[in-house]
């Protein structure tokens, strides 16, 4: 693949994880933690950024994931 593509794809690809990145800034507190509709936002924020960095590993056995310490991303 020439250089000028994987440019393109790899500005799209920071633009979607900049994007992921709003509604974590714009939920309210209240709502971070709320199980109403069952998941917390958090827990998919999480588990949307987990998933990203698992497939951009060379292959499962390499992937290592990051020790969070189960903290909440706000």
């Amino acid at each position: 693949m020439s250089h000028y593509w994987h440019e393109v794809r790899g500005r799209q690809f920071v633009t979607a994880i900049e994007m992921q990145r709003n509604p974590v800034d714009a939920c309210p507190d209240e709502l971070w933690d709320d199980r109403t509709d069952g998941t917390t936002l958090w827990h998919i924020a999480y588990e949307a950024l987990f998933f990203c960095d698992f497939h951009l590993s060379d292959d499962e056995m390499d992937f290592s994931p990051r020790d969070s310490g189960h903290r909440t991303l706000k």
